[in-house]
């Protein structure tokens, strides 16, 4: 139920420019609690998330130097150096 200006105050309030909003109190409270709960809900999942993102992080790190050391083993497999060059 919205807040209603008094009959008085809305007639100088029209005289002086002034318009009063439109609207309705109670359905604008009740749609900022639901913002407010759904914001407490994103942020206590975005903190449950955390230890997945560290540990996908460790994990793509560990993939990584696997690649590194992988690629480094093929890179000196097939590397020659001038004293294995046969003349």
């Amino acid at each position: 139920m919205g807040i209603t200006l008094p009959a008085d105050l809305a007639e100088i309030a029209g005289q002086v420019g002034v318009q009063w909003p439109q609207a309705d109190e109670t359905a604008m409270h009740n749609a900022a609690l639901a913002w407010r709960t759904a914001a407490a809900k994103l942020t206590t999942l975005a903190q449950g998330r955390r230890p997945v993102r560290q540990r996908r992080a460790r994990r793509d790190e560990r993939q990584g130097r696997r690649r590194r050391r992988r690629l480094l083993g093929q890179v000196s497999c097939t590397a020659r150096t001038p004293s294995s060059r046969r003349p």
